[in-house]
């Protein structure tokens, strides 16, 4: 929830996230719930007293146009969450940077600072729900959404190539610069990453791709923060793994 305040005449926001809070991937989203109308409806009633939807960049870019049609399941699933809804961060590297200097900080370090401020000074104040999103993103024809998109795309495929070059010049590169790590609650965003990206390195036959990528970073700030993800099987049995 983004609460607007006026503590001594200056506006400032709140977000507040009820428990437990809930990261879906889009499978989840838009199959699992959207569509089978009883599940929807009990998944929604659950939201009246409790639970946070955690939504992110990732998801805006790959629901896509669906989210534009208001009588679409997958609009009428996220109408239905209103206000209770967080911006999580998509890119891990921002979370862990935040980790690496949360002394003092008031945000979360799961906190997308870049999804309020593509939209809430556009809703005047008002409350900025998943909906109002929607609708400033068809209003600007999703050009911050593609902005974002192109941000995320760049940044994973730097990662990639970082990867692939360290990896052809040096094959224990990985464990040089990503080493096995014990738990930190303080930092869970870089062990969960950390250790994603060990397990996905040592599949059998696998090859890195930016699809890879950008499941990597849609993953990982969730599993870090969220009390309850839902993932397809491959990226579910690898968080298991953790």
């Amino acid at each position: 929830m983004i609460v607007r305040t006026n503590p001594g005449g200056v506006f400032d926001l709140e977000v507040r996230a009820r428990q437990p809070t809930v990261y879906l991937d889009n499978w989840a989203l838009s199959r699992a719930l959207a569509v089978d109308e009883t599940r929807r409806e009990r998944f929604l009633e659950t939201f009246k007293t409790k639970g946070t939807l955690l939504f992110s960049w990732v998801n805006v870019m790959e629901l896509g146009n669906s989210i534009f049609n208001r009588s679409a399941p997958i609009r009428l699933l996220l109408d239905g969450i209103g206000e209770q809804w967080f911006p999580i961060e998509s890119n891990p590297f921002a979370s862990i940077k935040k980790e690496n200097s949360q002394q003092g900080a008031a945000n979360s370090p799961a906190f997308s600072e870049t999804l309020i401020r593509a939209y809430y000074p556009h809703v005047h104040g008002g409350v900025l729900t998943l909906s109002s999103v929607f609708d400033l993103l068809r209003h600007d024809n999703g050009a911050k959404a593609r902005g974002a998109q192109q941000q995320l795309k760049a940044t994973v495929q730097q990662f990639i190539d970082e990867i692939k070059q360290g990896q052809r010049l040096d094959p224990t590169w990985l464990d040089k610069r990503y080493p096995a790590l014990a738990f930190d609650p303080q930092r869970p965003t870089l062990f969960v990453f950390t250790e994603l990206l060990r397990g996905l390195a040592s599949e059998r036959g696998f090859t890195f791709t930016p699809n890879d990528g950008i499941d990597l970073f849609h993953a990982t700030v969730p599993v870090a923060y969220s009390d309850f993800v839902l993932l397809d099987r491959s990226w579910t049995r690898r968080v298991r793994a953790l």
